[in-house]
């Protein structure tokens, strides 16, 4: 049996429709913060900043190093004396050394009992194979407080790397509820442009009935559809920003932007929370800055100051073979206080310390600065706020005046008080209206968003 082809479409449409996903502002939060790029660098910088913490904290403690050198030669030959009379003295004589003058001469003479014959000796060595084998440890005692500002230094880049990763946050917040606000805005546009259209619609065929019954003209008619075709343009206009406004937040969330999603009828819930400048992530980075910069100055000028460390060294030796024995097989233990005093270098370290100096004042007129501009943003948003909330009342008297004025502009032209052009107007005007109270709206929830954000309030 064949089945109608109705049916189908109609499991079409269903099929449709629930694949569609409805996301409130939360979850689009929640996957934009997953998704984000920007976010994942950050958080790998944080990680990177973490590990090189760790690393310097290892210089509080002792380094433990092995070393192992093996070394093979083929370097051999004798070592020896040949047969020879030597002197030999009187008992509880001591020899003195030979000397030009006479007197010494004498001296050997008269103390000389004779001569011994010395058969020689004779002694083969070889280098051959040689094992040098030690392990030492190394223990910073006084560094000039290098190693306490290293430390610093790395566990401040930490807290920097943290209010960089809150900064991408923050941003990302930002960006999704402003698209997830454009969808909003866009699907109230395009009930504004459907209303309208309604209007116009209902407008033409009562029209078009006073035409027939000779009440009204062909150029009546005439001026209704054409402003009903400008408002069926304006529709797929409104259709079309609809789909790219949720192609957008598609990109902002990170999914595919043909998903079919869509988001909540009305604009979400925000509350302006009151904060400091100081909590905003850039001020914190700043902060991190001077941190930073201060403990490189101190860094520079622990290298005008003296250095004591203590090494101690267990290390043994086996090799260089000498009449068939080993010369070396032996181990030894050694302890050595080092103690590093910098006297001159051609100003190398002291340059340095003043250049770390100006970097360090740099930094800190950078924070001024920014701080400053930092206020005149919060400023700017408090403004923007207050602006918009006023821009909403204004808007929302004007629907109820504009609403009023297309009813009794309706009563008047049907009871032939009022021309077809006035009444049209009163549609139009009603139509901006609620376009106004619809962009006020969005307006005001962006005033919010950006008002948290110049607070530090945004996010957690």
């Amino acid at each position: 049996m064949r089945l109608p082809f109705a049916p189908f479409v109609l499991l079409a449409a269903t099929l449709s429709a629930n694949a569609q996903q409805t996301l409130s502002l939360e979850e689009c939060r929640n996957m934009a913060l997953q998704n984000n790029h920007e976010i994942k660098a950050a958080q790998a910088q944080t990680q990177n900043a973490t590990y090189t913490q760790k690393s310097y904290r290892a210089n509080y403690l002792p380094s433990i190093t092995l070393n192992l050198i093996g070394a093979y030669s083929t370097i051999d030959g004798d070592l020896g004396l040949g047969p020879q009379n030597l002197p030999v003295f009187k008992p509880d004589q001591t020899f003195k050394p030979q000397t030009p003058n006479m007197a010494d001469k004498m001296w050997l003479a008269s103390n000389l009992a004779g001569y011994a014959y010395f058969p020689g000796f004779s002694a083969s060595y070889e280098i051959g194979p040689v094992l040098m084998a030690g392990i030492a440890l190394e223990q910073p005692i006084y560094m000039g407080g290098k190693i306490a500002n290293a430390n610093k230094i790395a566990s401040k880049a930490v807290e920097l790397s943290q209010a960089n990763e809150r900064l991408s946050k923050v941003n990302t917040v930002k960006n999704t509820d402003e698209a997830y606000a454009l969808v909003v805005k866009a699907k109230e546009m395009q009930k504004v442009a459907r209303q309208y259209n309604a209007v116009l619609k209902d407008l033409l065929n009562n029209v078009q009935k006073s035409k027939n019954q000779g009440m009204s003209t062909g150029n009546d008619v005439l001026k209704v559809q054409v402003k009903l075709n400008e408002s069926e343009l304006n529709l797929t206009k409104a259709d079309n920003a609809v789909r790219l406004a949720k192609m957008n937040l598609c990109h902002v969330i990170g999914i595919d932007l043909h998903s079919d999603i869509d988001v909540q009828s009305d604009y979400p819930t925000i509350e302006t929370r009151q904060g400091a400048v100081a909590q905003r992530p850039e001020a914190l980075m700043l902060a991190k800055k001077v941190e930073i910069a201060e403990a490189k100055s101190n860094v520079e000028r622990s290298a005008l100051l003296p250095e004591i460390g203590a090494i101690v060294s267990y290390n043994y030796v086996n090799g260089i073979e000498v009449a068939g024995e080993n010369l070396f097989n032996d181990a030894d233990l050694t302890a050595m206080l080092k103690v590093k005093v910098p006297l001159f270098n051609f100003g190398k370290s002291s340059n340095k310390l003043r250049a770390a100096k100006s970097s360090l004042e740099q930094t800190r007129i950078e924070q001024q600065d920014v701080t400053e501009k930092l206020e005149l943003e919060h400023q700017k948003a408090v403004n923007m706020l207050d602006e918009a909330q006023k821009e909403l009342d204004v808007a929302n008297n004007s629907l109820v005046q504009a609403a009023e004025n297309m009813r009794s502009s309706k009563s008047l032209y049907e009871n032939g008080y009022e021309t077809l052009t006035d009444h049209m107007q009163s549609q139009v005007m009603w139509q901006q209206a609620m376009a106004a109270k619809v962009d006020a709206e969005y307006q005001l929830y962006l005033a919010k968003v950006d008002f948290n954000r110049t607070c530090g309030t945004l996010i957690p």
